[in-house]
C-alpha cells in the first residue's frame, strides 16, 4: 500500500551480516549465531513495517472507524487494530443514526450505498467498509514478516467467516431481546445509547429513542421460537468451538510430548482472525460486563451485568461461561485483549466547544421538536383551509422533509469537523497541525480554520461528491497523514 519494504528486508543488523551471506552461499549449515542475527533482523523489519503502518508521529491518529457502541463486528476490528498498535479515532453512533455517517462513505449513486458499519477510514483516504474482514486482511497484508499472524494457517479464514455469518447474528439475536424485551427501557438505553460518546450524537439517540426502540424490536426481537432457535445456534457454535480445541490439543500432545504444554488457539498455538472474531461475538452472549466482571476490564463494548438481567437469563449465561467455549473466550478476554488504558483509540473530545452546539441536550432537542411539531400543524392547517387537504399534506410533508435534510446537514458538518486534531479527553485542550506552516498549536479551544468543513473544501466521500456537486474554487482534502 504505498510502503518501501525492500529497505527493511535489507538491514544490515550488525557486522555478522557479511559472514551471514557466505554462509548461506555454502553447502554447510548456517551457525546459530549466523541464524539468530538473520531472525533479528526479520523482527527488526517486521518491526519497522508495522511502526510505518501504526503512526507517522506519536501524537496524531491514523485513521477513523466509525463504530455502532454495542456492536461486536466493530469490536472485533477495534480488537484487531489495538492488536496491531494501529492509532484511530473512532466515531460512535446509536443504531439508526449510524446511516448519517456510514451513507457518507458510499459510492456514487447509483450504486448501492453503504449502511453498514464498522467503515475503517486510513490516513490515506482507504475505504474499507464491505465486513470486517477487510480490515482484517488488510491489516495482515501489511504484517506479512510480524509474529501477529491472522490468517496463518489460512483455515483461520474459513472459521472467521463461519463465526461472523453465525454466531454474529444469533448472539445479537439473544443479546437484543434480551435487553428489548426482557428488561426495562432505561437499562436498555444506558447500554445502546448512553455509552456514545459525543454529545451531540448521545443526545440524538436519547431524543429519538422512543421510535428507534420500535424499530429495533420490530426489526431484531423476534418470537419466542425465534429467539430460541438462536440459543440453540449459539450452542452449536460452541461445541464446534470445543471441538476445535480438542483437535488443537491432541495435535499439541502428539508434537510437544516433552514439553510443558500450553492451553491452544482455535487454529494453532497463536491467536488468529478466528479467535478474535469468535470472543467478540461471545461477549453479547456472555455478558462480559466490564462493571462486574474482571476479566471484561479491557473490552470497549458495554454490557449490562448478569445481576441485573432476568434470572433464566442469567442462569443460562452462567451455563455456557462454564463450558470450554466460553472458557475460551474469557481467557481471550482477560489475556489477548490488551491494556485496559483503552488502545490504540481516541475519541474526539466531548469538551471541545465544536462538539457542544447549543441543541446538545435532549430536552433541547425535545423543545425543538415540539416547537417545529407544532408550527408544521399549524401552517398545515392553514395551507388545508386554503389550498385544500390534499396540498395542504403535501406542502407540510415538503417542509418536514426540507427541516430533516437541514438537521442533516448541519450533523454531517459538525461530525466531519475533526479528521486532522487530536483531542484530549480528560481536559478542555486540543493539539492541532496546520498544514500551511507545519506548526502544532495548542490550546483550550479548536482553531477557527483547522477543519476541511470550514475551509470551504469538500471532503472525499461526502454527500455533495457522491451527487456530483461542485462548488467552484473547492477542492478535495487530502489527509495529512498517511497509513
Amino acid at each position: 500500500m504505498g510502503l518501501d519494504y525492500a529497505k527493511w528486508d535489507s538491514l544490515d543488523v550488525s557486522s555478522s551480516s557479511s559472514s551471514s551471506s557466505a554462509s548461506s552461499r555454502s553447502a554447510s549449515p548456517q551457525p546459530l549465531s549466523t541464524r539468530s542475527s538473520s531472525s533479528s533482523s526479520s523482527k527488526i523489519a517486521a518491526a519497522l513495517r508495522l511502526k510505518a503502518l501504526a503512526s507517522e508521529s506519536d501524537s496524531r491518529p491514523k485513521g477513523c472507524l466509525v463504530t455502532i457502541p454495542w456492536d461486536s463486528h466493530c469490536e472485533a476490528v477495534r480488537w484487531a487494530l489495538d492488536r496491531h498498535g494501529i492509532s484511530y479515532i473512532e466515531e460512535s453512533v446509536p443504531w439508526g443514526l449510524h446511516l448519517w455517517l456510514a451513507l457518507a462513505y458510499s459510492d456514487k449513486m447509483p450504486k448501492p450505498q453503504q449502511t453498514s458499519v464498522p467503515v475503517f477510514k486510513t490516513g490515506k483516504g482507504e475505504v474499507l467498509k464491505r465486513s470486517s474482514t477487510d480490515v482484517f486482511t488488510y491489516l495482515f497484508a501489511h504484517s506479512l514478516s510480524s509474529p501477529i499472524r491472522l490468517y496463518t494457517p489460512p483455515s483461520a479464514l474459513d472459521l472467521q467467516s463461519y463465526f461472523d455469518t453465525t454466531l454474529a447474528p444469533a448472539a445479537r439475536t439473544v443479546f437484543l431481546h434480551t435487553l428489548l424485551t426482557a428488561c426495562p427501557s432505561s437499562l436498555a438505553r444506558a447500554y445502546l445509547v448512553d455509552t456514545v460518546h459525543l454529545n451531540t450524537w448521545r443526545a440524538l439517540g436519547q431524543a429519538t429513542w422512543w421510535a428507534v426502540r420500535m424499530v429495533m424490536r420490530r426489526r431484531f426481537c423476534c418470537s419466542d421460537e425465534e429467539v430460541e432457535s438462536a440459543w440453540g445456534v449459539v450452542t452449536e457454535v460452541y461445541e464446534k468451538v470445543e471441538e476445535e480445541l480438542r483437535k488443537q490439543e491432541q495435535a499439541q500432545q502428539r508434537s510437544h510430548h516433552h514439553k510443558k504444554r500450553k492451553q491452544p488457539f482455535l487454529c494453532g498455538p497463536t491467536v488468529t482472525a478466528a479467535d478474535i472474531s469468535f470472543a467478540a461475538h461471545s461477549i453479547l452472549v456472555l455478558f462480559a460486563s466490564r462493571d462486574d466482571d474482571s476479566f471484561a476490564s479491557c473490552l470497549r463494548l458495554s454490557v449490562p451485568p448478569l445481576s441485573s438481567l432476568p434470572k433464566r437469563v442469567s442462569t443460562r449465561i452462567r451455563i455456557l461461561r462454564a463450558t470450554a467455549a466460553g472458557q475460551h473466550a474469557i481467557r481471550m478476554y482477560k489475556r489477548e485483549r490488551g491494556g485496559s488504558d483503552g488502545g490504540m483509540g481516541s475519541f474526539r473530545s466531548r469538551y471541545a466547544r465544536a462538539n457542544n452546539p447549543w441543541w446538545a441536550e435532549v430536552d433541547v432537542l425535545n423543545a425543538c421538536a415540539a416547537s417545529v411539531t407544532g408550527i408544521v400543524l399549524i401552517v398545515g392547517v392553514l395551507l388545508g383551509w386554503r389550498f385544500g387537504v390534499v396540498k395542504g399534506v403535501l406542502l407540510g410533508a415538503a417542509m418536514l422533509v426540507g427541516a430533516a435534510v437541514g438537521v442533516w446537514y448541519g450533523v454531517q458538518v459538525i461530525t466531519n469537523n475533526d479528521d486532522d486534531a487530536d483531542y484530549n479527553d480528560n481536559r478542555e485542550s486540543y493539539r492541532c497541525r496546520d498544514h500551511h506552516t507545519g506548526q502544532t498549536r495548542h490550546g483550550s479551544q479548536p482553531a477557527p480554520t483547522m477543519y476541511t468543513a470550514r475551509t470551504g473544501t469538500v471532503a472525499p466521500g461526502s454527500w455533495k461528491t457522491r451527487f456530483g456537486i461542485v462548488i467552484p474554487g473547492a477542492t478535495p482534502s487530502k489527509a495529512s497523514t498517511t497509513f
